[in-house]
């Protein structure tokens, strides 16, 4: 599945990954986003060799349109030992929140991301890549049960 982080961003769009994409915009569950023009914020590539999941993007990634664009992305950035440059290139790193979408603001925090909408949507995106980093105790179950224990990320791995 060739992917971007939205339209017009300058990557390659296959008919496949665009129906995908138009598909999630389409979905009930997200019309006021669409109504709002707002895309959803994930990133994923064919050649894609780690797939990070963690949960749904914050307000300032939401605003730059840019997942992990905050502190906790240069925190996650620098544990995994990889370079911005690494980290944002779909065909290397792919970035699936649990949410494509920020949720809005709770009482100490972001909301959770809204539940089912990983288990909708992150299907297929799995079986592209070769290791798995789930960020997060709510984003574990999304990691494929034969990718469980299969390869450790290596900090510093050349991907």
């Amino acid at each position: 599945m060739n992917g971007a982080c939205h339209q017009g961003d300058g990557f390659d769009m296959d008919k496949d990954f665009l129906a995908i994409f138009n598909a999630i915009k389409a979905d009930g569950a997200n019309a006021d986003y669409t109504k709002r023009g707002i895309d959803p914020l994930y990133s994923v590539g064919a050649g894609a060799r780690i797939v990070v999941i963690g949960q749904a993007p914050g307000a300032v990634a939401e605003e730059t349109r840019i997942p992990w664009n905050d502190k906790s992305g240069e925190r996650l950035r620098d544990w995994l030992g990889v370079s911005r440059e690494t980290f944002y290139d779909p065909e290397r790193v792919a970035l699936l929140p649990m949410d494509f979408y920020f949720p809005g603001h709770g009482r100490s925090g972001d909301l959770p991301p809204r539940k089912g909408f990983a288990e909708q949507w992150h299907p297929g995106a799995h079986a592209q890549c070769s290791a798995h980093c789930a960020c997060g105790r709510i984003c574990r179950p999304q990691v494929p049960a034969s990718q469980e224990f299969g390869q450790p990320y290596n900090r510093g791995a050349r991907l």
